[in-house]
This record gives C-alpha cells, sequence and structure tokens, in this order.
C-alpha cells in the first residue's frame, strides 16, 4: 500500500552533533511526524519510545534513522520515516496498527501532507542546530507514551514489573523508576506490556 502512505526517506549531515547526542534525530524526527498527525486528528496523539508516533492506542507511524559516523561526529545520517495514511484496513497480526484515515474518516492527499512533514522536520532540525536540546527534550517528554504513569514493563527474559518511565538518557536510553530504583533500558532490553 505504498501510494496510501507515506514512506519516505531524508538524508541530512548533522555534523555539528556530537555522537552522545545523537538521540536528539530520533527526538526531533517523532516530535515533526507528531505535529503532522496532531493536524488531522482530535485524539491524542503521542511518541512511543523509542520511535514509534501513536493515535490513541494504536501505532500510525514508524521512524528508524541510520547513522554513520566519522570519528567523534555524525558525518550522515539516514531517516526513514513511515506514516499510515489512507490504508484502511490492516493484517490481523498488527492489531496495534492504525491510520489517519481509519481515525478520521478522511481521505488525504499524501502531496499535501509530504512538504508540511518537511517543513516541520526542518523546524526541528534548525532548533538542533541551534542547541535547543533543552527545549527539545521537554517537548518530546511532553508527549512521550507513559510518561509519568504506572505502567507494566518487560525484560528479554520475561519478567514483568511496574514502574514509571522518568525520562530518557541523552544516550536514549528509557529512565524507569521501580520498586528497586531507577533504571536506563536500552532498545532491546525492555518492551511495553501492551
Amino acid at each position: 500500500d505504498t501510494d496510501k502512505n507515506i514512506t519516505l526517506s531524508v538524508i541530512i549531515f548533522p555534523k555539528f552533533l556530537p555522537v552522545h547526542k545523537q538521540f536528539a534525530l530520533n527526538q526531533i524526527t517523532s516530535l515533526a511526524v507528531r505535529t503532522l498527525l496532531s493536524q488531522h486528528s482530535s485524539k491524542p496523539v503521542k511518541v512511543k519510545w523509542p520511535n514509534d508516533i501513536y493515535i490513541g492506542p494504536k501505532k500510525a507511524a514508524g521512524i528508524l534513522i541510520q547513522n554513520s559516523l566519522s570519528g567523534k561526529k555524525i558525518a550522515a545520517t539516514v531517516i526513514g520515516i513511515g506514516i499510515n495514511v489512507n490504508q484502511d484496513g490492516f493484517s490481523s497480526t498488527l492489531p496495534q496498527a492504525t491510520s489517519l484515515k481509519i481515525e478520521t474518516n478522511q481521505n488525504y492527499d499524501l502531496n499535501n501532507l509530504i512538504p508540511d512533514l518537511c517543513f516541520y522536520l526542518e523546524n526541528r532540525y534548525l532548533q538542533l542546530k541551534n542547541g535547543q536540546y533543552r527545549n527539545i527534550n521537554q517537548d518530546y517528554l511532553d508527549c512521550l507514551y507513559k510518561y509519568q504513569e504506572a505502567a507494566f514493563f518487560k525484560r528479554p527474559d520475561g519478567q514483568t514489573f511496574m514502574g514509571i518511565i522518568q525520562g530518557v538518557s541523552s544516550y536514549g536510553k528509557l529512565i524507569i523508576e521501580h520498586p528497586h530504583g531507577l533504571e536506563e533500558f536500552d532498545l532491546k532490553e525492555i518492551s511495553f506490556v501492551p
């Protein structure tokens, strides 16, 4: 359904960005996609760590970022963005998927949405270039799925626990408070229990 959805890649050269701040690229991309979806959805649009965008309880978009490093700097970044726009049905293996059309009952012209998306992404990129990490991080936390709410999480060994997301480190690790204290989790070290 590629003609119904937005699937695109953007290449940028954020040579100004220190490697330890590379998660900021996830943040600005997530925020740009979220802004686009928020313009059209009456339901809350949240960023589910690290790089999915949810409308209500369902996933409407995903992001994949690949960085090429040169020493301690990022030489080039490819940002892959997939947004479910006009698709009106998903396989039963994707019960958590939704689209703008399903949520709003409208069809969208991708040729109108893509320039908007690029505009939001460029604005966020300029913010990053100007070193506004704190603002970006705050905006990200403001729309972070389950932020500061009690939720259940699962470790790779299958053990589940209740915790509260307290933030995201500059390296992009999810910071969760649980009965034994604060712990940081990498991508493969934690998942949400639906």
